[in-house]
């Protein structure tokens, strides 16, 4: 059967009858579709990386009902977005070393639940003791009534709990600080031992504080009540 087309029209009903609806939008977007799908040049060489065109999405061509679910859709998006963007990240903790009173927040005399009200739970609790690795320090009950009775900084062994221990006394001693410089700012130790290979324990305060050295630098503070 021979198919009329449409001829070229300036009016509603010029041009004679028309056999073949006019395409719409929708319907034209699909024949290319099936158009390009059949076209040899397609069934024959397929792109492995070929990415799909992305159809751009006018709210101008939607009615108002579907602007309005569009827009609130949109607007949920966004919302959950900007919601997991803005995650709290917990506020740094000031760690400043007071011999003989604690460190930042930690005082000697606190209950453990104290203390995890102050920094949070631990990383580790190897028994009685509260480990905060990623703070690079540890709290350690009395045996006579279980409140805070030591705090341990850093590790005699060197390595990340060094590193991650930030906090340092109101003259600037903390970790990798240098021999020298603790004399400096607090005058001879009371009695200086060496422990092991390379390493140096200096104390202050009848030994409740004690500075480990490793070749000569800051590496474990041992606080006592």
């Amino acid at each position: 059967m021979k198919m009329r087309w449409p001829n070229k029209v300036t009016g509603a009903n010029a041009g004679g009858p028309r056999p073949l609806p006019m395409p719409t939008h929708s319907t034209a977007r699909v024949a290319q579709f099936w158009r390009w799908r059949a076209s040899p040049a397609t069934n024959s060489h397929v792109a492995c990386n070929r990415q799909p065109e992305p159809i751009a999405i006018s709210l101008a061509h939607m009615s108002k009902p579907h602007q309005s679910a569009s827009v609130l859709t949109l607007f949920v998006v966004l919302s959950l977005v900007t919601s997991c963007s803005r995650t709290s990240t917990p506020a740094p903790v000031s760690l400043e070393i007071v011999p003989g009173t604690g460190v930042g927040p930690i005082k000697f005399g606190m209950t453990m639940d104290e203390v995890k009200k102050a920094l949070g739970q631990p990383d580790r609790t190897p028994g009685k003791p509260l480990q905060y690795s990623s703070l690079g320090l540890a709290v350690l009950p009395s045996s006579k009534d279980g409140t805070v009775g030591a705090i341990m900084l850093g590790d005699t062994g060197g390595g990340q709990l060094v590193d991650r221990f930030t906090g340092a006394t109101a003259k600037g001693i903390g970790m990798k600080s240098k021999r020298q410089q603790i004399v400096a700012a607090y005058g001879p130790p009371e009695s200086a031992t060496p422990t092991a290979a390379a390493l140096e324990e200096l104390r202050y305060d009848s030994g409740r504080t004690q500075f480990t050295l490793r070749d000569g630098c800051v590496v474990h503070i041992l606080l006592r009540r």
